[in-house]
């Protein structure tokens, strides 16, 4: 007996998981949640530095 499957297959988003809008949809999310730890990052370093003085 053979497993009943659909011959489609399913993609999670409409336009497919691997394309190119995706991608750079993701890259630029990542390289503004980078940022935004280091811009966090360099006001705490800031933030010591300047009560040390």
């Amino acid at each position: 007996m053979t497993d009943p499957t659909d011959p489609t297959p399913h993609q999670q988003f409409p336009g497919g998981g691997n394309t190119r809008p995706y991608r750079w949809a993701f890259a630029v999310w990542t390289a503004l949640f980078l940022g935004l730890v280091l811009v966090g990052f360099l006001n705490f370093l800031g933030t010591k530095f300047h009560r040390s003085f």
